[in-house]
């Protein structure tokens, strides 16, 4: 009886540690599941963040022109001006009497438009930065003729004028009303198929750029 009996215990307790064995293997696997399944959605989700970065990326541009085939502006060329020089300033130019200045810059590149990010950078310069009056014309060129021959007379008609005469800002300043305008080449015949297509009148005020 009492060998009958070690035996059923014995038979029951190999039982109970096979089944223990079992659980532990069952536990072990669906953990590793859950931590397979925790780091692949861990995955996606660095993915999809990824990709929202390199769509916001891609789109970032200031040019004014939606159509343009140019590059969006990168951060560097937020600040980026090229050399200028004050040739003239004028006392009479507008009707209030206030300072304008003739500003000779390189040669523009007109198959590029971020020339225009590059004036504002410059009219920032002047307004902002080195202190000028906020109530100040800027007239832009990039051939010395062409400013020379609106500098003695505003209303030339040279044709050879209106490719060279790349920019002028208005800024106004009377009370607390300031208004500010940038027009990209101010004349703008029918005769220079760019020139008319890219005349351009941009709210811009230094200050917010």
């Amino acid at each position: 009886m009492k060998t009958t009996y070690l035996t059923i215990l014995t038979v029951i307790l190999l039982i109970s540690m096979q089944m223990s064995c079992t659980t532990g293997k069952s536990v072990s696997s669906g953990a590793t599941e859950n931590a397979a399944i925790t780091s692949t959605q861990s995955g996606k989700e660095v993915a999809v963040a990824s990709e929202a970065i390199n769509i916001a990326d891609t789109v970032t541009s200031t040019d004014p022109k939606p159509n343009s085939t140019d590059s969006p502006i990168t951060f560097p060329e937020i600040e980026i001006s090229p050399p200028y020089e004050i040739m003239e300033t004028s006392f009479t130019e507008r009707g209030d009497k206030a300072e304008s200045l003739y500003l000779l810059i390189p040669t523009v590149d007109l198959s590029q438009r971020k020339y225009v990010t590059y004036i504002k950078n410059i009219i920032k310069k002047l307004v902002v930065y080195s202190g000028y009056s906020e109530t100040i014309s800027i007239l832009i060129f990039d051939d010395q003729a062409s400013l020379d021959a609106i500098y003695l007379n505003p209303a030339a008609s040279d044709l050879n004028i209106p490719s060279h005469f790349i920019a002028k800002y208005d800024g106004h300043k009377k009370g607390l009303t300031y208004d500010y305008n940038l027009t990209i080449f101010p004349l703008a015949p029918k005769s220079n198929s760019y020139v008319t297509s890219h005349h351009d009148m941009i709210r811009f005020n230094p200050f917010n750029w």
